[in-house]
């Protein structure tokens, strides 16, 4: 085997496909940079619309209810056991990489179980701190490959106040057009132009250090944005991600590549790209097909689960390019109200809609060709009928394959976590496991 690839994987909270490089608000011109010099993946999912159990796919190539991550790190829940060993970080280590992380991860509590040889940067999670520390470590590489993750906490909420972004800002269409959540929208961007400048430095460090065709770098992030409508749901901004890798193997040339992706796809990708064997519990595919030119699609449909947040929520769905099924097992508000993070957009949408009092569908049918806003639920509908049944014997089966606990009816939550009530307004409120499991009864 020839001389091995390095590996650093930017990363982002929240972000979803919020950057300029995707046509959205923010002034991104490093990433923009980026995908001219590599490939951007347009229509890139996560596996779940939350944090922990998103980044767990990235990292595993698995399913959250596969791997066993299937609510926040933070809040007690857990990898299993099997499932350590099999993060990228352990797998690369085992093949010979120093692993580095700097900043923070989402899977567990403590980052050396995941297989991170060096942890830097203390408690740093601003992305200038945890930059200039990667920056440092890059100036002084070890000549073994490496791997270098680096996470910052934006652009998660609370957002930076009182600085005007550069970019445009534009309100989703699932919002109210008002100045409160205009203001919020200002201040993601403003965030997401400082994560762009930050890792823009990264970038070119990484170039002038003369690691750029020895380098494969990726950026991405966990799901779609913190307000209402996106994360903690099924619907296209809440699982919609941000994919863009440069470097060597095929990853140059500023292609914009339009193949149904999910997040379980990239850790595959990675070990191919780089030569190192993976193992057999891997669920995703990789590119590398796709980026060869030797096929259009690796994924005829990709699957999308959430079963905790701050709040048991438990749905699963099965999304390709022309139609998307989801199916919401308890009954709850349009928009469960704890899993919505706090902000202007919230207080506003709370104050000006009914979507926090409003029963959900149990299902939803989308035909996201002709209704890419998602507006439409066809289930009901005569003509749909053969898609609904279609999609739906398909997931059932896949959740079969797969051994999805949902199947045998309520979840409990993990021994020492923490849940959110369920008529909670905000996540802070919330219970030990067992008294939140005595409440229900």
């Amino acid at each position: 085997m020839g001389e091995r690839h390095n590996l650093v994987i930017l990363h982002t909270h929240d972000t979803g496909r919020h950057l300029g490089v995707y046509g959205r608000g923010p002034c991104t011109p490093n990433l923009a940079r980026m995908g001219e010099e590599g490939v951007v993946f347009d229509n890139a999912f996560c596996s779940a619309p939350q944090c922990s159990s998103s980044r767990s796919s990235l990292f595993t190539g698995m399913m959250p209810h596969t791997n066993g991550l299937i609510g926040l790190a933070h809040r007690g829940f857990k990898l299993s056991e099997p499932s350590f060993g099999k993060h990228l970080a352990a797998v690369l280590a085992r093949a010979g990489y120093a692993t580095h992380l700097f900043g923070f991860q989402h899977e567990c509590v403590v980052p050396l179980d995941l297989g991170y040889q060096e942890i830097h940067s203390g408690d740093q999670r601003k992305v200038a701190q945890v930059s200039d520390s990667t920056i440092e470590f890059l100036k002084n590489a070890p000549d073994q490959p490496f791997f270098v993750s680096v996470a910052s906490s934006e652009t998660h909420r609370v957002f930076t106040e009182g600085k005007d972004c550069k970019g445009e800002v534009k309100v989703p269409h699932y919002l109210p057009d008002h100045p409160d959540i205009q203001r919020d929208i200002n201040n993601l961007n403003y965030d997401t132009e400082t994560v762009d400048s930050a890792y823009g430095r990264v970038l070119d460090t990484i170039d002038e250090c003369g690691l750029h065709d020895s380098t494969l770098v990726i950026y991405t992030t966990d799901h779609g944005i913190a307000f209402p409508g996106a994360k903690s749901t099924l619907f296209d901004p809440g699982i919609e991600t941000a994919l863009i890798i440069r470097g060597p193997c095929g990853f140059e040339g500023g292609k914009r590549i339009p193949a149904l992706v999910s997040n379980i796809d990239v850790m595959p990708t990675i070990l191919e790209a780089l030569g190192v064997d993976g193992n057999d519990t891997i669920e995703g595919r990789s590119l590398m097909p796709i980026v060869r030119g030797e096929m259009a699609e690796v994924n005829n449909e990709i699957f999308v689960e959430q079963t905790y947040h701050a709040g048991y929520d438990p749905m699963r769905g099965i999304r390709t390019h022309k139609y998307k099924y989801t199916r919401n097992y308890k009954p709850v508000t349009h928009y469960f109200s704890p899993n919505v993070d706090a902000g202007y957009s919230k207080t506003i949408v709370a104050e000006q809609s009914d979507e926090f009092q409003r029963p959900r569908d149990r299902e939803f049918l989308f035909h996201l060709e002709e209704d890419p806003e998602e507006n439409a639920n066809l289930v009901n509908e005569v003509e749909y009928q053969g898609i609904l049944k279609e999609l739906r014997e398909k997931m059932d089966a896949w959740m079969t394959a797969t051994k999805d606990p949902m199947l045998d009816g309520f979840v409990p939550p993990p021994e020492g976590s923490v849940v959110s009530c369920d008529d909670a307004l905000e996540p802070g409120d919330s219970l030990p496991a067992t008294e939140w499991l005595a409440q229900r009864k």
